[in-house]
Formats: structure tokens, sequence, C-alpha cells
């Protein structure tokens, strides 16, 4: 075999989860390849807010915060996620609250920079933080980093599958080529909310609803059920929030920002320290972009109609589930001048992000005008839409027909990502249904939840890190009892 097909560390996917692992492992003088199929790194983590939750950390600390512990941190999301309490993996919800800050820190060495920390929905004290200027400054600096380490990387190949030798997991099949891991495998390639299989057998409500990263084709799921693993809690998803479209031919300016220092650090004491209406340019057009409309102005009365301009759905109940079955899977976010009159002032927003900014009305019309109709009458509202005036005019709460009235969107559901995952330890050792351990493999980010019930703002993409990097770090050790 070439010397160049031996490593001691082999991860499968190129995201927050596959990088933090690789890097860490590398960082640990192991000799590390990372394969991605895509030709670019990135994956689900490139494309999210990029929000991290952690107690706990130097950023607190900096705003005065020496009261938050990983304990609190693990109570709060033990506490959000009492509903499912019986399926939730607590001893991963532990881990988590215990190394995320760790996580943090390291990140921050290697030259993220963060604003907050924010407050975030169920979070006893202030602990959300946002990468600057995006989440591509994760992908960037841990790139890096791995690079710097030494580590080899491997864009475009997909891995076909697993090598076992005398019931050990000690490399992969990548592009009809063997390339062996004397320490392990990290299995670390996203949810599988684009692999219709998996998702028709767990998630059969779901089947119309497209995936908000295509490409999560659950390569590691595959990999890890050949060999005897399991999925727990695969019928659980975060799916169904409506999202309005980008502008057409553009992307926010927030996400073409180049994730550099010297630009993240002014825009840190920015966020700090500026009063937010001078920030509105900038954050407006992502937050009405990347952020889903809140439910109460379903619950102020405002309704959903379809292309044929019909109204489907009670829209306080699962409407996004609803408008993945209509046609175009689209719909438009209709309310009368009442309604609008209450989202266009404080507090009541039409989409949020806690502590960074909040979007109103006004500010969909002067940031994103493309998605802002408005009509004196419901036949003006249907000619603006494309919709059949008889049937649209029918479909209207009565008192509405005097108008004037108002449509955002369109606006279309997706599946965020499936909470579905390997079963795996504390360790991050992939265990067999039997609760048996696969030796050789570990798994990490969506792969390897493991069980774990994940709520709360932040703590996701927590996850995905700090995962990642345990992973990476158990591997490194050579555990070869496990």
């Amino acid at each position: 075999m070439p010397a160049e097909d031996r490593y001691e560390v082999i991860v499968v996917g190129g995201g927050g989860a596959g990088l933090a692992a690789a890097t860490t492992a590398a960082q640990s003088g192991c000799k590390t390849l990372l394969v991605e199929r895509r030709p670019a790194l990135g994956g689900t983590t490139a494309i999210s807010t990029g929000l991290v939750s952690a107690a706990g950390t130097r950023a607190q600390r900096r705003a005065g915060i020496t009261d938050d512990t990983p304990e609190r941190h693990c109570d709060d999301m033990l506490t959000a996620g009492q509903a499912q309490a019986e399926r939730n993996n607590a001893a991963l919800t532990r881990l988590l609250a215990e190394e995320a800050p760790a996580t943090v820190d390291w990140l921050a060495a290697l030259g993220v920079t963060f604003g907050g920390p924010f407050p975030s929905p169920g979070a006893s004290r202030d602990r959300m933080l946002v990468p600057l200027p995006n989440a591509g400054s994760y992908i960037f600096h841990l790139a890096r980093a791995f690079r710097r380490a030494g580590g080899v990387l491997r864009l475009g190949a997909a891995v076909d599958d697993l090598i076992v030798e005398e019931g050990r997991v000690t490399g992969v099949v990548s592009v009809s080529r063997r390339l062996t891991a004397t320490r392990g495998v990290i299995l670390a390639s996203g949810d599988f909310s684009a692999h219709k299989a998996l998702r028709h057998a767990h998630l059969p409500q779901y089947d119309a609803m497209p995936a908000i990263n295509p490409h999560s084709v659950g390569t590691g799921f595959e990999l890890g059920l050949k060999l005897g693993g399991e999925i727990l809690n695969g019928d659980i998803v975060r799916a169904g929030q409506l999202r309005f479209p980008p502008p057409e031919g553009q992307s926010s300016l927030v996400t073409r920002l180049p994730p550099h220092r010297w630009l993240a650090e002014p825009m840190r004491l920015a966020l700090k320290h500026l009063p937010k209406a001078l920030l509105k340019p900038v954050t407006m057009p992502f937050l009405a972009t990347y952020l889903t409309p809140d439910a109460a102005l379903f619950r102020q009365g405002a309704i959903l109609l379809n292309a044929d301009g019909q109204r489907f759905t009670d829209e306080t109940k699962a409407p996004g589930l609803a408008v993945s079955q209509q046609p175009k899977a689209q719909a438009h976010i209709v309310f009368n001048a009442r309604i609008a009159a209450h989202f266009d002032t404080p507090p009541n927003a039409i989409c949020s992000a806690p502590g960074v900014a909040h979007a109103y009305l006004r500010d969909f019309r002067r940031y994103r005008g493309d998605l802002v109709t408005s009509a004196a009458s419901p036949e003006a509202l249907a000619q603006a839409l494309g919709m059949p005036p008889e049937r649209l005019s029918a479909s209207l709460p009565e008192g509405w027909a005097t108008g004037p009235l108002y449509a955002l969107g369109p606006v279309r559901p997706a599946i965020s990502t499936t909470m579905g995952g390997l079963r795996v330890d504390e360790n991050l050792c992939v265990l067999r249904a039997d609760g048996s351990v696969v030796p050789g493999l570990f798994a990490a980010g969506s792969v390897g939840y493991g069980g774990l019930v994940i709520v709360g703002q932040g703590n996701n993409l927590g996850w995905a890190f700090t995962s990642g990097r345990r992973a990476g770090l158990n591997v490194a050790r050579d555990q070869r009892d496990i």
C-alpha cells in the first residue's frame, strides 16, 4: 500500500464537526486525513447562522457575567427539553455543557471572533455567541489550523465503505482506494435530512419537504448501520420552519464578508457599543432571509394562502408541514392593516435574533421590499400575487374585504436538521444495538447525536464543535481497548 494512503486518523465529512475532529486529531500529533464528498468544505455549518452557546467563557467574563456555570447550562437544556426527557441522553447533555466553554475558547484561539454574549429563549444567563462576520469564519479558521497541523485533505471524494479487520474499523474505501486509519475513523458527515430512504423510514410525513442542505445525504449513517449501528430518535426533527428566499441573484452582505480578524474585531466592538439602528443595514437582509417569521403573526390572525389563493390549514398548528404539501411547496403570509400596525413597532417583531436585532414590517419594506406586497383591496392583492381573485377573496376572514391588505413571501418550509443519530457512548464511540462498541469507529456532530435531544439556540452547533473536538481527542489516544 502506498505510504500516502496510510494514516492514523481518518475523518469523514468536512463541516463543523468534521473539521473540529480532524483539526484536534492533527494538533494532537496524529497523521490525519479529512475526506469530504463535496468540492468544498463547510457542510451545513457554513450556511447556518453560526450561533453557539456555552457557559463560563471568556466572552461572558469580559461582559461581567461571572455566575454562569456548565451546571446551569445543563439544567437549562434539560428543563427546555422536559417534553422529551425520557428520550434524552442526559449524559451527553452534561458532556455538551461541560465541554462547550473549552470548545469556544479553543475556537477563539484559532482565530474565530465572537460577538456577544446575547440572551436566548430558555437560557437563564446571556451565553449565546455569534461568529463574526459570519459562520464561514469557523470553516476558514479550522481549515487553516488543520493544514498548519499537517492535516491532509481530500475534496470531491465520497467514502463508499469502511474497512474492517479482525472486528476493528481500520480505514475507509474512497473512490476505489483503500485508506488505512491505524487509530480510528470518525464519522462526521452531517444529518440524514436529504437521504430519501432514511427520511421515509423515520419521518414519512416529511417526504415532500426539502432539506435546507440538499447535500446532507446520510453517508455516516449508512456506514454505521452496516456494522450494526442503531439510529436513536430518528423520528425527531427540526423542520417546518417557514423561511423567506434570499434576494434573487444576490446574497446578504453579511454572508459575503471575509472572515479575517481585521474585519471581525471592529464588528465585535460595533455590536457591543453602537446603537442597533446603525447596524440595521447590515443585519436586516440577513435576518429577513435566514430567520423564521414569529408564530405570533398567526396567533394575531395572519393567514397562509397557497399559489391558488386558497387558505389550506390552521396556521397555528404545524404550518410548515402543510405548506410543503401545497403547489410549489410555498405560500404567502397575508394579513390586514391591524396586524400590520401591530408588527410595525417594538416589541412585536416579525423576525428576531435575541440581543442582536429585530425585524419589523417597516424593516422588511426597507431592506427586503421584494418580499412585501400591499394592496388596497383583495382584488388588487390577487392581481399582484397572480392568484384567482374570487378564490383569494373567499379565503379571507370576515371584515378583510375592505382592505388594505398585506402579503409577505413567498415562504417555504425546510428540514433544518434531523435529530436522529447513531448510538454512541460518552467517548463518542459508535455502539451496536446491543450496546457493544464498534472498535475503531467514532461519530460526531449530527451523526453522533446518540439519543441527545437538543433544545435551545446555539446548542446544535455547540454539539457539532464539542463532539468533534472530543472525538478527535479520544481517537488520538489510540484507545485500543474500545
